[in-house]
């Protein structure tokens, strides 16, 4: 746009009316094809109106329900990974409990042998190495809590 202004200048000021004439020609020809073009949208618009509606409601329609289609399987989708998420955590805490209990028997069986050499006080009873809370679980690890009594200084 700034060329063709440009050069209608030019011609202007170097007094070459018959292309200054072919310029504005042009330029008038343009806005009159662009005018045609618009009036021709407008008037295939108006008559093809019903289907125009029609055909943008069924594109809403299928758009929507593929949606809404979406979200729902979405939702599901989530629902089921954190449905299975607290029965994994569930089984590990269940794991855990169950190895807590072993492990509390065997460490019960070596403090009582190793007693002396450990210097830590024979326990007599399970219940006496038991700590709350019994273990700690970060990620795939798992770590089991006993005490023993120091035996001296």
């Amino acid at each position: 746009m700034k060329k063709f202004v440009g050069n209608v200048q030019c011609c202007w000021n170097d007094r070459q009316y018959g292309r200054l004439v072919l310029y504005v020609l042009f330029a008038v020809l343009m806005f009159a094809l662009a005018c045609v073009g618009v009036y021709l949208v407008i008037q295939l618009i108006a008559r093809y109106m019903d289907l125009i509606m029609i055909t943008a409601a069924v594109v809403l329609g299928i758009y929507f329900y593929s949606h809404e289609r979406r979200e729902k399987l979405r939702k599901e989708r989530e629902e089921a990974e954190r449905r299975e998420l607290l029965r994994q955590q569930q089984l590990a805490s269940e794991l855990a409990q169950s190895n807590y209990q072993l492990v509390e028997r065997a460490m019960f069986i070596v403090i009582q042998e190793m007693h002396e050499s450990l210097r830590v006080k024979n326990p007599a009873f399970l219940s006496e190495i038991a700590t709350t809370p019994h273990y700690y679980q970060r990620g795939n690890v798992t770590i089991y809590r006993f005490s023993a009594l120091k035996e001296g200084d």
